[in-house]
């Protein structure tokens, strides 16, 4: 029985793994109103991540229980154990301190399984099958991405480009955004660029995950290829060509995406891949020493960055100093939130209040593992990933179980049948690819059929093709022995491009990404030996057999409780209320079946802010109509200020609001509304000071407010606000003009500065 539930887990693990990539993911209900306009998609929800979450969460538990009651099985330490252990202490106190703490909570607690995925995947991989079946639906997933990445350089930008411009006027128009606004040149140099993303929202994760799934595949096609006394049938031929390709595709995808980044890092793993292979029993011998040498130079090498940086102000090339500037912007705020950090994902929302006027960019991550987890978890979760980081190389670089050097048979454990035969490990890929088909058709989020047929057929070809070259090839009898297998090694250094990347990346906190990482660590960790199972597993009481899943289930009822359970609540509700239409003119607001259905939402997840916004959006259609007008705006007050009460340094919001009181006061001519829109405004300045269209809505809330009462105070206060908003703009660096103020923009400030010249020169005659 226990053999069964654990092939069971392990093809739910293998299916997720696959699956992920293909999909999008968001921690929170934030729209990209541009993407939506170019594609008939649909949005993705926190929904789709809990449920991952949810089983991963799952399949650990019932690892621990079958462990529990079967045979006892030795358990391969993986190096991530006590590290993740100090992260989820690290992230339990950044949640409770964070501003947005449902995102917080859900990027957190996803993050918090991927050791916990890569655990149990580990100590589930007793064969060279099981191994052979996840790298298989790995790379068959990196096959579809590839095909994506060739479809949109060579067909998919001409094709966007021509729709751009056939429809550009409509298309910025329905917006709310000027033809000539410099959000319109951001967008065209994005599609000119030509870098191929793939089901990737950024190119860069995109090179990340190709290049970790590439020199994987390198790997396996090598090893595959010297494997000259196998029997030479066609089949073994035509693997050999196909593993060969599939390699070769993926890794010249790297190129489509654009990423110098993930191009450099690629072409240093593969030169040490290949220096592995052609000294590999030396390297054997010395791995210690390699290991101190490989630290060494990592330390010396961040050392010597930041040197330059202080000394030059600046790192050699434009995309490194962006990235400089973020890491220098970010110090004021690791130094304002030490311990507990911002909370994962409040990133964004923080850096405007420290970002300086010649750093142009808003980002929402720093670029950087090390400074993000010390910004958005404090210095106890960079200590947290520092631990990760130096377990797992530990693990990764350590002797494997095929080395030469382990020739005392009693100390390992070799792989044992456990039931899982060819036609079983055949039947798991089967499987696992049949939940990538249908999972990406129920979740790529349109309700097209032409665009359901063009993902089914793609995803069939593309991945059930990669699967069964990369399946036959993998592992073959020749390498299961171990005495030619280089894709172990092949998956240490992807994972080494990977990490050298995340020093100016951030796919580490993408889901797809970081869910492949993980599994091909646990493939790698899964080839280490292991010794005696009665040197590891000694007598224990059932009792003592017990805790463990014991504890688990503690932890999956809790975390169901607390972080996924009110927003499945809270999405469920929200469906339902969209789905409701205005009912009688005659009844009330608040008897409406959809400001119930959304105030219920907001009560069902305390945490979140966005059925406070779906509730102001309905609020403001509802305004529309004098009969409810009154009632409607003071209702779209209370559910703003209920919003921004759950997400409380969120600029946005602020300048959202001030923009409701300014619309309500030139409804209403209300003074009392023009002073909340002041303060509003200078709230909104608040969270990011150098901002100078911030203190230009400042400075005109002011204007309006002082014209309406007569006060020359806020007169003069609003010229020196418009004063300041030009000079602080020409302050931005000489080359820098997608960020600044337009020529339009800033005649219009000095029209508004001459207007009000002239209004306090005739006040004080």
């Amino acid at each position: 029985m226990a053999r069964h539930t654990q092939t069971i887990i392990f093809i739910a693990l293998v299916a997720l793994v696959a699956l992920r990539p293909l999909v999008s993911e968001t921690y929170d209900y934030r729209t990209d109103s541009i993407s939506l306009a170019l594609t008939d998609i649909a949005n993705p929800t926190p929904v789709l991540t809990l449920g991952f979450v949810l089983v991963i969460l799952l399949c650990g538990v019932a690892w621990l229980i079958t462990r529990a009651i079967g045979t006892p099985t030795p358990y391969r330490r993986t190096g991530l154990e006590w590290g993740s252990v100090v992260l989820a202490v690290a992230a339990v106190v950044s949640c409770v301190a964070a501003g947005q703490q449902r995102v917080a909570i859900t990027a957190s607690l996803d993050w918090l399984c991927l050791p916990i995925l890569a655990i149990t995947l580990t100590q589930l991989m007793q064969t060279h099958l099981h191994r052979r079946v996840l790298l298989a639906a790995v790379l068959a997933s990196a096959c579809v991405q590839t095909f994506h990445g060739f479809e949109q350089y060579f067909v998919g930008f001409d094709e966007t480009w021509s729709a751009y411009q056939a429809g550009k006027a409509d298309f910025w128009a329905s917006q709310g955004v000027a033809i000539d606004s410099t959000k319109v040149e951001l967008f065209e140099r994005r599609i000119l660029a030509r870098e191929a993303s793939g089901t990737f929202s950024h190119s860069n994760v995109a090179g990340s995950y190709l290049v970790l799934c590439g020199i994987t595949a390198l790997g396996l096609a090598i090893s595959t290829w010297r494997n000259r006394n196998e029997d030479a049938s066609s089949l073994k031929l035509l693997c050999k060509i196909g593993s060969g390709i599939g390699a070769a595709a993926i890794l010249a995808t790297v190129w489509l995406t654009g990423s110098l980044g993930a191009i450099l890092t690629g072409g240093v793993a593969i030169a040490g891949l290949l220096l592995a292979w052609r000294f590999r029993p030396k390297i054997d011998r010395h791995r210690r020493k390699l290991f101190a040498l490989g630290w060494s130079a990592f330390l010396l090498g961040c050392v010597a960055t930041i040197g330059h940086g202080i000394y030059h102000g600046s790192l050699p090339g434009s995309s490194l100093n962006f990235r400089w500037q973020y890491w220098v912007n970010a110090t004021g705020m690791i130094a304002d939130h030490p311990l507990a950090g911002v909370g994962r994902e409040n990133f964004g929302n923080h850096y405007l209040a420290y970002k300086s006027i010649e750093s142009p960019e808003e980002i929402s991550n720093p670029h950087n593992l090390f400074v993000q987890a010390a910004s958005e978890w404090g210095f106890l979760g960079l200590a947290g990933v520092v631990m990760v980081a130096f377990g797992l190389s530990r693990a990764l670089t350590r002797t494997t179980r095929y080395s030469p050097r382990n020739d005392d048979p009693d100390s390992i454990i070799p792989n044992t049948d456990c039931g899982y035969g060819p036609a079983t490990a055949a039947g798991s890929l089967l499987i696992a690819g049949m939940v990538v088909v249908i999972g990406r058709l129920a979740l790529c989020g349109s309700s097209q059929d032409a665009y359901l047929y063009y993902t089914g057929v793609v995803t069939v070809l593309a991945w059930g093709t990669g699967a069964a070259v990369f399946y036959c090839g993998a592992f073959s009898r020749k390498t299961s022995s171990g005495t030619n297998d280089l894709t172990g090694t092949a998956a240490a250094f992807g994972v080494l491009a990977f990490a050298i990347h995340e020093l100016a990346n951030f796919a580490i906190f993408v889901p797809g990404t970081a869910t492949t990482l993980f599994a091909l660590i646990a493939m790698r960790c899964a080839e280490a030996p292991c010794v005696n199972a009665q040197q590891i597993t000694p007598n224990r009481t059932r009792a003592q057999r017990l805790a463990a899943p014991f504890v688990g289930v503690i932890v999956v009822v809790c975390v169901y409780v607390v972080a996924i359970r009110p927003p499945l609540r809270s999405d469920r509700l929200l469906q339902q209320a969209d789905a409701q239409t205005f009912q009688l003119p005659g009844a009330s607001l608040r008897d409406q079946s959809g400001y119930q259905l959304y105030e219920s939402a907001a009560l069902a997840d305390p945490l979140d802010p966005y059925p406070f916004r779906k509730l102001v959006g309905w609020l403001r259609r509802a305004s529309t109509n004098p009969k409810w007008q009154t009632e409607a705006l003071t209702l779209a007050e209370a559910a703003l200020a209920s919003e921004i009460e759950r997400d409380p340094f969120n600029a946005s919001l602020r300048r959202q609001q001030m923009r409701f009181y300014l619309e309500r006061a030139a409804q209403n001519h209300d003074d009392r509304d023009l002073q909340k829109a002041v303060e509003s405004a200078v709230s909104a300045l608040a969270l990011y000071p150098l901002h100078p269209q911030s203190i230009t809505n400042v400075a005109d809330c002011r204007s309006a407010a002082g014209q309406a009462t007569n006060n020359v105070r806020l007169l003069t206060q609003a010229l020196d606000g418009y004063r300041k908003a030009l000079a602080l703009d020409n302050r931005r660096l000489e080359w820098e003009r997608l960020h600044r103020l337009t020529e339009a923009q800033t005649a219009t400030l000095r029209e508004k500065i001459r207007k009000l010249e002239q209004t306090l020169a005739k006040r004080e005659r």
